[in-house]
């Protein structure tokens, strides 16, 4: 494994465990099930017989959905499974973010300010509509809970004066943070906010950082333009399963 790659295999153990079988890894997390990115199966390739295991195994634990992971495009899969293609970036070079700072911001973070209240509010906010308000809120407390252990996983907030305009989650571990959940307000957008927490964060932990995107998304573009670089592709497949 790389650094980048034991970094995530920790964070997912924050909240799944995983069971290793002969043709396929399997991850799960015993108080969200219908968070897809908890419950799911890695594989290297994918056979007739590997799918329906998979499916039994789904259905068996009362999954709404399954969700196949591979380094590999999965030809397979028919229609009804949604394929993405999820890029990871990584910037080694932490220090040399050369960026504009166009508004003045306070960043505060979960491990040392009192936010959990402002954070589980702004996640529920923009997201609740979505996902559900129900989800939202069981995975956001979840998720903070879990950063207000001792561990490395954090979370950072951007505010002007007392209101809150921009988060983010980091992992650190292994020398390298990674950072996801990114989410600026509409109005604050195109101002350099994301760019500017991202940066905050790299120096904050000095070290390399590393983040996803869809391949289909336009904001990758932002994190080439800070100089990101291609790591790898991971071949997400997800369907839902009807009653």
């Amino acid at each position: 494994m790389n650094n980048i790659e034991i970094n995530e295999e920790q964070f997912n153990l924050l909240f799944c465990k995983k069971i290793v079988k002969p043709n396929y890894t399997f991850y799960y997390d015993e108080e969200l099930l219908d968070m897809y990115d908890h419950n799911y199966f890695e594989v290297d390739s994918l056979s007739n017989n590997l799918l329906d295991e998979i499916i039994y195994v789904s259905k068996e634990r009362n999954y709404k959905h399954i969700k196949i992971v591979s380094n590999n495009k999965l030809n397979i899969l028919n229609n009804e499974f949604e394929e993405e293609i999820i890029l990871t970036l990584l910037k080694n070079d932490y220090a040399l973010f050369n960026i504009p700072k166009i508004i003045d911001v306070t960043y505060k973070q979960i491990k040392k300010d009192d936010i959990y209240s402002d954070l589980l509010d702004f996640e529920v906010t923009n997201y609740g509509e979505t996902y559900g308000k129900d989800f939202t809120t069981r995975k956001m407390k979840r998720y903070l809970n879990k950063a207000k252990e001792d561990n490395g996983l954090n979370f950072f907030g951007v505010y002007i004066k007392n209101e809150i305009i921009a988060s983010c989650y980091s992992f650190y571990f292994n020398n390298i943070v990674g950072i996801d959940g990114l989410f600026v307000k509409p109005k604050y957008r195109n101002k350099y906010v994301a760019s500017n927490l991202i940066k905050e964060i790299a120096s904050f932990y000095s070290s390399p950082v590393f983040l996803h995107a869809s391949k289909d998304e336009t904001a990758k573009e932002t994190y080439y333009k800070l100089e990101f670089t291609n790591q790898s592709e991971m071949f997400n497949y997800l369907k839902i399963l009807k009653d």
